[in-house]
């Protein structure tokens, strides 16, 4: 999101599934039995309905869906290519009472990313040395990793200059917490150690 509240680009990311992640696991709401374990008592809706949903509020904003688990074969090849698997999706979506239009500009417009999760963390990790939390890039990590957690668990709109204030927080926090701990058996003494002297 920009500072004025234009929404640029919306990420839904899926976490480390065994199961494959399939086209009726986002076109379908979750079965009942899934349902019970959800703290809410509202029926979710599907992602693929959030997505059309967020497009018609959004029109020019990006939809990124990133998995770090395996994705169905048919999911993934309707993605890429305009053969068999794309119409065996396209006839699944007209049965789940999705327009032409809106499987059509599921298809076009959301982008499927399949991501190794040691390949993010080490391009992030690269950015944090780099940068204010250079000193301790682990433990800016790790920070950054829980307010991020955080954000989406409560579905808060993320604008850049949030996370560039963040990133700067983070980095001065650990900055001075490195500085802090520098200052022990130098400039700061445990007072037993005075007093036995």
């Amino acid at each position: 999101q920009t500072d004025s509240g234009k929404v640029v680009e919306v990420i839904q990311v899926k976490g480390k599934e065994e199961k494959k992640l399939t086209t009726s696991a986002l076109a379908t709401a979750p079965k009942k039995s899934d349902s019970k374990k959800k703290a809410s008592a509202t029926k979710e809706e599907p992602f693929f309905r959030r997505v059309l949903r967020r497009h018609a509020q959004f029109p020019d904003a990006r939809e990124r869906l990133v998995s770090f688990g395996p994705l169905g074969p048919q999911l993934e090849n309707a993605w890429k290519e305009n053969g068999n698997d794309r119409k065996e999706i396209l006839k699944l979506l007209a049965g789940w009472k999705y327009s032409t239009t809106e499987s059509t500009h599921l298809i076009e417009h959301l982008q499927l990313q399949r991501l190794q999760e040691g390949d993010v963390e080490n391009e992030v990790m690269e950015l944090l040395r780099t940068s204010i939390a250079g000193c301790d890039p682990n433990a800016a990590f790790q920070l950054l990793h829980v307010w991020l957690y955080w954000a989406a668990e409560k579905r808060l709109r993320i604008k850049r200059s949030d996370l560039l204030a963040k990133v700067d927080a983070v980095g001065r926090f650990v900055t001075d917490r490195t500085a802090f701990h520098l200052e022990w058996g130098s400039t700061i003494r445990p007072l037993r150690d005075e007093v036995a002297a």
